[in-house]
């Protein structure tokens, strides 16, 4: 199967489009978390993810521009000024096995698919290849989850969450209460809470946005697995509940969490890249 079997387009970015744009586009439930930005030929120039949106629009990216335009400003800004390179980039007719592969092993979720002449087409993801793979997998969750876990309290103040997430580079975050698990918050929760009161549209004061507490703001009773459940179990939660993270709970204690690239990730080392893309439907 080669990649043009897997490959999902929706969402892109132009060079020269506002920030805000960008902003508003990685708060949408179903927005991949990173975006490709591409120049009006529709080649690929960077990519654009909500934590670099968080960054900037908190201060910690671009200061001397939030400094002299303030954030209104900065959203009118061109989005080409804050992406990152694009690295990870193959063509419609590279096996699926090669990407999986790829994927598995420099740890990267989502790759971008180009044309022979360098034109955009879309991604491939651990969501797409989840979406196309029937449920499958006998190892154990507690073998491929993660363990060491950051993760925030039920009364932190929002602020604090943000910048565990722009510290340690990670999307999520479990939220607990003395010790279990209590929600699980994610950037795009942000996002969608700092649009929600109309911060980027209206340019509001975030101080005060983020003078919450993360209660008000995480997912509520989120799905969680055991550890000795198995791949196939979190396959079918993901896709049945369509998340991307489950909190890993043992005896009411969450010990850990897996993702969909941990899915992902687990299948490639019980099965081979190659018979996992075979067994894509």
């Amino acid at each position: 199967m080669e990649a043009s079997r897997v490959v999902v387009g929706g969402y892109r970015l132009f060079w020269d489009d506002p920030l805000l744009k960008g902003a508003l586009m990685l708060a949408k439930r179903d927005c991949p978390y990173k975006i490709a930005v591409v120049d009006r030929s529709m080649r690929v120039k960077g990519t654009l993810t909500g934590r670099r949106v968080l960054e900037v629009i908190l201060g910690e990216r671009g200061t001397s521009l939030m400094k002299k335009e303030g954030l209104s400003g900065v959203l009118k800004e061109r989005v080409g000024l804050f992406i990152d390179e694009a690295f990870h980039i193959f063509t419609l007719h590279t096996p699926m096995s090669a990407i999986l592969q790829y994927m598995i092993e420099n740890g990267v979720g989502q790759v971008l698919i180009v044309d022979r002449r360098d034109v955009l087409k879309g991604i491939v993801s651990d969501t797409s290849i989840l979406r196309k793979a029937r449920p499958m997998g006998e190892t154990k969750v507690e073998d491929v989850m993660v363990r060491d876990v950051k993760t925030v309290g039920f009364e932190a103040p929002l602020s604090q969450a943000v910048e565990t997430m722009t510290s340690f580079r990670v999307r999520r975050l479990p939220v607990v209460e003395e010790g279990r698990i209590a929600g699980l918050i994610t950037i795009r929760d942000i996002l969608r809470y700092i649009r929600r009161k109309r911060c980027l549209t209206e340019g509001c004061g975030l101080e005060k946005v983020m003078d919450v507490t993360v209660s008000k703001v995480m997912r509520k009773k989120p799905i969680t697995i055991r550890p000795d459940e198995t791949l196939c179990s979190a396959m079918r939660k993901v896709k049945r509940h369509d998340i991307s993270t489950l909190p890993v709970i043992d005896e009411g204690l969450l010990v850990g969490i897996i993702t969909r690239f941990d899915i992902l990730k687990g299948l490639v080392l019980e099965k081979g890249a190659g018979e996992v893309a075979k067994l894509l439907k």
